[in-house]
């Protein structure tokens, strides 16, 4: 009756319709002593089943990996490299002849230009003086629009969100 039995049961089983009761039963029936000649084949699966349960060294290989998988997790940090300081010096030297090199010429291009005449000088004031006054307008109504985006800003209401 038993060999009727557990071959009920691994039909199920292949089938994928057996409990954990039941597979239990398949279990404790090839890791015992008695098993039929007929279903010595599957006796290795089950007794695997369950030795691998027990194994530790699994325990150890996944402990190694969540270690190494934490020891990559954290950056390490990255070395700042500067430049020889031959390079630095060169650098700062080319730097210092274009400082020259501009000084220069816009020395000797402003000692070159004539005089403007008294008609042009007097155009380039009053320019001077309408761009000044514009400006000035200008600022007059960017200060007033402030104001009124201040005044307007002040009637709303303060969000409880934001102020935490």
């Amino acid at each position: 009756m038993e060999y009727n039995n557990i071959k009920e049961l691994l039909k199920k089983y292949w089938a994928g319709e057996t409990d954990l009761q039941e597979e239990s039963t398949l279990k404790t029936y090839f890791t015992g002593a008695d098993v039929h000649p007929s279903l010595k084949q599957y006796r290795a699966l089950f007794t695997y089943f369950k030795t691998a349960g027990e194994d530790k060294a699994l325990d150890s290989i996944d402990a190694a990996v969540m270690d190494h998988i934490q020891d990559k997790a954290v950056p390490k940090p990255s070395k700042v490299r500067s430049l020889p300081r031959m390079l630095q010096i060169a650098a700062a030297v080319l730097i210092l002849m274009g400082a020259i090199s501009v000084f220069w010429n816009s020395n000797e291009s402003n000692g070159n230009k004539p005089p403007l005449a008294s008609n042009e000088s007097e155009e380039a004031l009053k320019a001077y003086q309408e761009v000044k006054l514009a400006l000035a307008m200008v600022s007059n109504k960017l200060d007033s629009g402030k104001k009124q985006a201040l005044k307007g800003l002040s009637k709303t209401k303060t969000i409880s969100i934001l102020k935490k």
